[in-house]
C-alpha cells in the first residue's frame, strides 16, 4: 500500500437466498469506502451479476457463490505483502542484536578473608585449653589479642583459620586482584553500553509494538479462516438437506464443489501466513529477551564494579589502621613490659619498709 502503511479494514457482510424466488440479498458493514467501491465496480464488470444471469433459481444461487468468492478473495489479499513488510523491518533490528558483542557479565565477591575483617570479635581459639593468669596479665593479653587482629604479623601456621589477619603478602595480591576485576568489569560494561547504542529502548518498543501488530494481524486471518469453515459447512447442510430443491443439487452441485475447493486453497494461503507470523513473533520475543538479558547483565557489572570499589575503599582504610594499629602494638608493649618489671621492686621496697 502506499507509504508502506498497513490499516485493518473489517467489514460485515449479510447474505440471504430465497431458494423459490431464486433472489439474493446483501447488506455489507463496511470500514471505508474502498470496499463500496469494490462493490459497485464488481456488479458492473462480473459477469455472474449481470442481470441475464439472475433469471432463475439456479442463476441467482450460482451468482451468489460467486459473489461470496469475491468477499473472500479480498479478504485474503495484502496479507503476504504486509508480512514481507513487516519481516524485512524486523530483520534489520534482529541482525544488529544477534550481531551485537554480548557477554556474561563478571560478578566480584568477598572472600572470606575479607569478610572475616569486618568482624568485631573474633572466635576462641579450638583445641588450646583455657589458663588462668593475673588481672593484668589478662587486661594486657586481650588488648594486645584484639590490636593484633588488625596487625602486621607473618603467617603462623598454628593460627590459620582460627585469627584472620591482614598481611603485606595478602593486601598486594587483593590489591592486584582488585585492579584486574576493575579493567575486567571496566571492559564488559563498555560492550554493555555497545550493545545499549546498537540496540536502544525505542527500538525495543518498536519490537513491542510490531509484536501487537502482528498479533492483531494474525487475529483477523484467523476469525477469516473461521467464516470460510462456516461458509464450507453451510452450503454441505444445503445440499443434505430436503428443503433444498431438486434443481440446485442437479445443476449447482458442481459448482458448490468448486466453491469449497476455492475455500480450501484459500484457507491454506491464510494458514501460511499465520505460521509466518508466528515465527516473526517467536524472532521478536528472542530479541526482546536477549536485550532484556543484556541489560540484566549491565546492571550487575555496574553493582560488581561498585563493590569492588567499596571492597577496595575498605582494604586501603584497614590499611592505614593496620600501620597506626603497628606503631600503637611497639608503645604497648613497651608500657607493658616496664610495668612488669617494675611491679615486683614496688612490691620488694614495700616489704623492706
Amino acid at each position: 500500500m502506499e507509504s508502506g502503511l498497513w490499516a485493518l479494514r473489517p467489514t460485515s457482510a449479510f447474505h440471504s437466498f430465497d431458494l423459490e424466488t431464486g433472489r439474493s440479498f446483501w447488506f455489507t458493514i463496511k470500514a471505508d469506502k474502498t470496499i463500496r467501491e469494490r462493490i459497485i465496480d464488481g456488479a458492473k464488470t462480473f459477469d455472474a451479476l449481470h442481470p441475464t444471469n439472475l433469471a432463475d433459481v439456479e442463476g441467482g444461487f450460482k451468482s451468489s457463490l460467486a459473489t461470496h468468492l469475491l468477499h473472500l478473495e479480498w479478504c485474503t489479499e495484502g496479507w503476504r505483502w504486509y508480512v514481507d513488510e513487516k519481516e524485512a523491518g524486523i530483520e534489520k533490528i534482529l541482525r544488529r542484536v544477534k550481531s551485537a558483542p554480548v557477554e556474561q557479565s563478571r560478578r566480584t565477591e568477598l572472600t572470606n578473608h575479607q569478610v572475616a575483617v569486618f568482624s568485631d570479635e573474633a572466635a576462641p581459639i579450638p583445641g588450646k585449653p583455657l589458663v588462668r593468669t593475673s588481672t593484668l596479665s589478662r587486661v594486657g593479653s586481650k588488648i594486645t589479642h584484639t590490636l593484633r587482629q588488625v596487625s602486621w604479623a607473618p603467617n603462623d601456621p598454628g593460627d590459620e583459620g582460627t585469627h584472620p589477619k591482614l598481611r603485606r603478602g595478602n593486601t598486594r595480591v587483593e590489591v592486584k586482584q582488585a585492579i584486574e576485576e576493575h579493567e575486567a568489569l571496566a571492559q564488559s560494561l563498555e560492550k554493555m553500553n555497545e550493545v545499549m547504542r546498537l540496540f536502544s529502548l525505542s527500538e525495543l518498543q518498536r519490537l513491542t509494538s510490531s509484536v501487537f501488530e502482528l498479533q492483531e494481524a494474525k487475529l483477523a486471518m484467523t476469525l477469516n479462516i473461521e467464516v470460510m469453515n462456516g461458509l464450507k459447512e453451510t452450503y454441505e447442510c444445503l445440499l443434505s438437506s430436503t428443503d433444498c430443491p431438486e434443481v440446485i443439487i442437479l445443476e449447482c452441485g458442481r459448482n458448490i464443489s468448486d466453491f469449497k475447493r476455492r475455500i480450501t486453497g484459500l484457507q491454506r494461503m491464510m494458514t501460511v501466513e499465520c505460521l509466518r507470523v508466528d515465527t516473526l513473533i517467536d524472532h521478536l520475543s528472542e530479541a526482546k529477551n536477549l536485550f532484556r538479558n543484556t541489560e540484566i547483565n549491565r546492571q550487575n557489572a555496574i553493582n560488581a564494579r561498585i563493590s569492588a570499589l567499596r571492597v577496595e575503599t575498605v582494604t586501603d582504610d584497614m590499611h592505614d589502621i593496620a600501620k597506626k594499629t603497628e606503631r600503637d602494638t611497639s608503645s604497648m608493649h613497651v608500657i607493658t613490659f616496664f610495668t612488669l618489671v617494675f611491679l615486683p621492686g614496688t612490691f620488694l621496697g614495700h616489704a623492706n619498709i
